[in-house]
């Protein structure tokens, strides 16, 4: 039997054997999905809230090269490298959520959905998009709509449910595009 009175508390948060615990245990998740990874078709890496630590890089490249057969995927919060990620995710996906993921923004957005065809489902909420959006021609307004005009076009035949950054401009002619789209959500403004 354990004698309370000698047990220690202390904040495990701020020690460095905390920090230990949950590399290793990162690693040993990272390890044990890895083997069966071909045959994944549902992941959720979610880091809501920043409750779980960030995904290193490197296992992150090997996630997105080994789920070749993921339908199903929730990186909130975890992706570090942009473009890889971009590049790499399983064109499969169906059902993808890249929110809160600073740094995603046209340049990865358009070859992610020209890649990635079966999208149903999309969460954007958070991201960068159209990050010249504020410069805005006055002769073609939509000029810097990339990413939505991306979507319009790549999805349009998929697309139900989509969550984009509040800061989206909207126009008509996308949501009309989009004949299957079902739920769109736009986070408002806190000051709206």
């Amino acid at each position: 039997d354990i004698n309370p009175k000698h047990i220690k508390f202390c904040n495990l948060k701020q020690s460095e054997d905390y920090r230990l615990a949950v590399n290793l245990r990162r690693s040993w998740y990272i390890e044990c999905l890895l083997p069966n990874a071909k045959l994944l078709t549902t992941l959720d890496l979610s880091n809501s809230g920043g409750k779980m630590y960030t995904i290193n890089t490197e296992y992150m490249e090997e996630i997105l090269l080994n789920c070749v057969q993921l339908k199903e995927a929730n990186f909130t919060g975890q992706i570090t490298d942009v473009e890889f990620f971009a590049n790499n995710l399983t064109p499969k996906i169906e059902k993808l959520n890249i929110s809160w993921n600073h740094g995603f923004n046209d340049k990865q957005i358009v070859p992610l959905v020209k890649r990635c065809k079966n999208i149903t489902e999309l969460d954007l909420n958070g991201c960068d998009l159209d990050s010249d959006r504020f410069h805005i021609n006055p002769e073609n307004p939509k000029e810097n709509q990339k990413c939505l005009i991306a979507i319009s076009e790549n999805l349009s035949q998929n697309l139900v449910k989509l969550q984009l950054p509040d800061h989206s401009l909207l126009y008509h002619e996308f949501i009309m595009s989009l004949p299957k789209l079902r739920y769109l959500w736009t986070i408002p403004h806190a000051n709206e």
